[in-house]
């Protein structure tokens, strides 16, 4: 008999990287503003009944819910989420901790009518749902819905489970698993996945959310050119859209000037790095510096990258 694992968020490593699910493969945008429709209902119903096993949706609600603006009849919409939600069936989902995953259906059964959509959970989902009140679904479920882009709306899911800490490094490898990007060719070219992955989720979210700020820079390592990762950093408080402009960096307080700082070399880890490109300040005084010759690093705070200077760099305005 399988034990049961209780899903608490926070320790179960699944929810802590895509909020409740992560699918093998990838999920169309309908598919996704689906199952979190189906993911918000069905916490609601449990938590009213926590023994139901068939949840219901009225149609009009899963349709506001998916935010469908298709203009076709409501017969001819009921059948393309039909084709579209039966597929979810056959998807696999990931369960458990990364010591120990487990990998079932999801779905046992879904389908859609003019009037309601009724669902089952697989009978492993089943004996293991508990309410999520608290996952980043519910408490953002209408902004998630909002983006246009599928990269979009899963690259803020993962960051804003770390929102405390406010920066996140995420190697291409991860980043390419959690935002579902396609495994074709054209996406291991780096100009193409930041163009029409990584640039793309960047602004919307930017343009959801002005508070946040999202930034990133390359992470490499050496002198090598080749691009290992992202370090994400962000804001995690929404501030009057009147006070966006006046904070734009990653801080509260006036925004340190770094002008002074680019282009000078420094020593690290016995590595010569050259010329200075790029301060990306952090909430937390800490900085992340990328360099010319190719390199990335973190620091703790601007001194302890001056202790790491190779020959001499002009005095920073008002220093």
């Amino acid at each position: 008999m399988m034990s049961k694992k209780e899903i608490v968020q926070s320790k179960n490593e699944v929810i802590v990287h895509q909020n409740v699910a992560r699918f093998k493969g990838i999920l169309t945008p309908v598919q996704s503003r689906s199952m979190l429709s189906i993911l918000k209902r069905a916490n609601e119903q449990v938590t009213e009944n926590p023994d139901i096993l068939d949840f219901t949706i009225p149609s009009d609600v899963f349709l506001e819910d998916i935010q469908n603006k298709s203009t076709a009849g409501l017969n001819t919409i009921v059948t393309q989420l039909n084709k579209h939600l039966k597929t979810l069936m056959v998807q696999l989902f990931e369960w458990g901790t990364i010591k120990e995953p487990e990998c079932c259906i999801f779905m046992q059964q879904i389908k859609v009518t003019e009037k309601e959509v009724t669902f089952t959970f697989s009978n492993y989902i089943r004996e293991h749902i508990k309410p999520i009140s608290s996952a980043l679904i519910i408490k953002d479920f209408v902004l998630i819905q909002s983006f246009r882009s599928e990269y979009a709306r899963q690259l803020y899911k993962h960051l804003m489970m770390w929102e405390k800490q406010q920066s996140l490094y995420l190697s291409v490898k991860d980043f390419k698993d959690f935002l579902g990007v396609p495994p074709t060719k054209s996406y291991e070219r780096m100009e193409v996945l930041k163009r029409k992955v990584l640039n793309v989720a960047i602004a919307e979210i930017n343009e959801k959310c002005p508070y946040i700020d999202l930034k990133y820079i390359n992470r490499t390592q050496n002198r090598s050119k080749k691009i290992e990762g992202f370090d994400f950093a962000w804001l995690n408080e929404q501030v009057q859209p009147s006070k966006v402009k006046q904070n734009p960096l990653f801080t509260v307080e006036d925004p340190m000037d770094y002008t002074d700082y680019y282009g000078m070399n420094c020593k690290i880890k016995n590595m010569v790095c050259e010329h200075l490109l790029v301060i990306t300040p952090l909430t937390d005084g800490s900085i992340n510096c990328s360099f010319r010759s190719g390199e990335n690093y973190h620091f703790a705070s601007i001194e302890n990258l001056l202790e790491t200077k190779i020959g001499i760099i002009s005095r920073r305005k008002g220093a």
